[in-house]
């Protein structure tokens, strides 16, 4: 959000904070930043926090403290339908319930509002959900998670992405992660 408000775009961002340091913190930097909250949620939980560790390969392993985005429904959604229709892109992470994933993705194509899924962390989506997404992100290994497969999967990129882009209809772009080229 505070990324594509700096390159000038007009945010709105539904989220979860703790009424707590961290949820503070968080709001003044968005309105520092240009980034509107007025409709974040404050919850009875603590604000999650996530901590980035570099393993000695560069790969990088994200630990979680859950909370208050844990209380991110479909009715704080629902109260931020008329902010999806007046969008040019709605952008979904996976890091809320999947009630709220579901809600927003619905939301976006009900006002014509193109869709992107960020789905990290990754968890099998809800048949619901495929044909709601216009643009999905996946990285290397989130990729096989979504199609359901396991370790030793034997697909490379462009076969994930081709099975991805068979359930969406819509446009699949994997990351890669350590600099890898294939």
């Amino acid at each position: 959000a505070i990324g594509a408000a700096r390159l000038g775009a007009e945010v709105s961002l539904l989220t979860a904070v703790g009424d707590d340091e961290f949820g503070r913190s968080a709001r003044e930097l968005w309105q520092r930043e240009g980034v509107g909250a007025e409709h974040v949620v404050t919850a009875q939980a603590p604000t999650m926090v996530g901590f980035i560790m570099v393993e000695p390969s560069g790969e990088n392993r994200i630990a979680i403290a859950p909370g208050a985005l844990d209380e991110l429904d479909a009715a704080a959604v629902d109260a931020f339908r008329a902010e999806i229709a007046s969008a040019d892109v709605l952008v979904v992470s996976m890091e809320i319930p999947e009630e709220a994933v579901v809600a927003a993705l619905r939301a976006g194509r009900e006002t014509g509002t193109r869709t992107l899924l960020n789905p990290a962390p990754a968890r099998p989506l809800p048949e619901e959900c495929w044909p709601l997404i216009d643009v999905l992100t996946p990285n290397q290994t989130e990729a096989p998670v979504l199609l359901g497969l396991g370790d030793g999967h034997g697909l490379g990129d462009e076969q994930l992405a081709h099975a991805l882009r068979e359930r969406t209809g819509g446009t699949v772009v994997i990351t890669r992660g350590g600099g890898s080229v294939e």
